[in-house]
Formats: structure tokens, C-alpha cells, sequence
């Protein structure tokens, strides 16, 4: 996939590594550590790019709103509460979205 998309007319376009380097950046100094900041901005810069906007960097400002409520965990402590041949129960410990589901992973 091309890191690069076509310029449209009242679009502003940034490269991926820049936007995915500010987005970390912004989700480090809203508490986040910076393996979690890396990769929630991972997850939202890889949305980005194949489209899907409402869950890309769009999600940014209403991440650090979570984590300054205290609603996101922004030091989560995940476990594993269960598992079977075929899966797992975690608790993310309300960790942001993208580090659960890299943890679940």
C-alpha cells in the first residue's frame, strides 16, 4: 500500500512516519508510555491510511480526553483471566483500545 495518497482540493496531506511520530508524541504526553503511545498511534496512522477515518487520527483528541478523565487506563495492568484450546479472556484494566487489542493479540 502506497504511504502516499492523492492530494484532494481542502486536504492537507502528511506522511505517514510524520503522523504517526506527532500522533505517539500528543498520546505520550497524555499519559500514555511510549510503547502504548507508539502503538495506539500504530493502529490509529494504519486506519488512516486505508480510509477509515473515524477510527484513525481523528480518535486522537478524543483519546486524551479519556486518559485526562481517568475513564482510559493510561498504565494499564492486563491479564489474562482465562483461556482454552481456542481462546482467552483479558482484562485490559480499561486500557485504550489498540493497546488491548495488541496485547490480545
Amino acid at each position: 500500500m502506497n504511504d502516499t495518497p492523492t492530494p484532494q482540493p481542502g486536504k492537507v496531506l502528511v506522511p505517514a512516519e510524520e503522523l504517526r511520530a506527532f500522533a505517539a508524541a500528543l498520546l505520550e504526553k497524555g499519559g500514555l508510555t511510549a510503547e502504548h503511545a507508539r502503538t495506539t498511534a500504530d493502529v490509529f496512522v494504519w486506519a488512516a491510511l486505508r480510509g477509515v477515518d473515524s477510527h484513525g487520527t481523528a480518535r486522537v483528541p478524543a483519546y486524551l480526553d479519556l486518559l485526562a478523565k481517568g475513564v482510559a487506563n493510561a498504565d494499564p495492568a492486563i491479564t489474562i483471566e482465562s483461556t482454552t484450546p481456542a481462546a482467552a479472556v483479558l482484562d485490559a484494566d480499561r486500557a485504550p483500545g489498540p493497546v488491548a487489542l495488541s496485547a490480545a493479540a
